[in-house]
């Protein structure tokens, strides 16, 4: 038992230091949600959001958790927007997600990155603005589901942040 503790303690204790230096890099105004992949061929996160201004613009990022080894060069998803009354809009994004070549680009586009990475010897988050500029036609609790393509075993986790502008 006692085994078992010392492994899972480092581990628990990596997740939770890299969970909050994606979350450090947010704006004050953000609201991050985020979901952990249960493994079983998990690769769908539901998040809600409550947007209830129609007149404010916000933006939303898009956070993947990846395993240090075994990551994807491109990620692909669906995410779909669902209204307080049912209206839905979809669409499939792919994205960077090499470690590497994300490290790379990171070093020589520091300033104007729309990406955002924070690593721990085990895994690595990516953070990506996903869009800019939206207005909602109807204020209420909206409902964002993300749909990763691909091997489940190379994603631990996707989440979404929200910020007001």
């Amino acid at each position: 038992m006692t085994r078992l503790r010392r492994g899972i303690l480092p581990c628990m204790t990596v997740l939770i230091l890299c969970a909050a230096s994606v979350c450090s890099c947010a704006p004050e105004n953000a609201r991050t949600q985020f979901r952990h992949f249960t493994g079983d061929g998990d690769r769908k996160a539901s998040f809600t959001v409550d947007l209830q201004d129609t007149s404010a613009a916000c933006s939303a990022a898009v956070t993947v958790r990846f395993p240090r080894k075994g990551s994807p060069d491109t990620l692909t998803m669906d995410i779909t927007w669902t209204s307080p009354s049912g209206v839905t809009a979809s669409e499939t994004v792919s994205f960077p997600s090499d470690y590497a070549a994300l490290r790379q680009y990171l070093r020589t586009d520091r300033g104007r990155s729309r990406i955002r990475m924070a690593a721990t010897p085990s895994c690595y988050d990516v953070s990506w603005d996903y869009r800019d500029n939206i207005r909602v036609s109807e204020p209420g609790l909206w409902q964002v589901d993300i749909w990763i393509h691909g091997n489940p075993d190379a994603v631990l986790g996707a989440g979404i942040q929200i910020s007001s502008k």
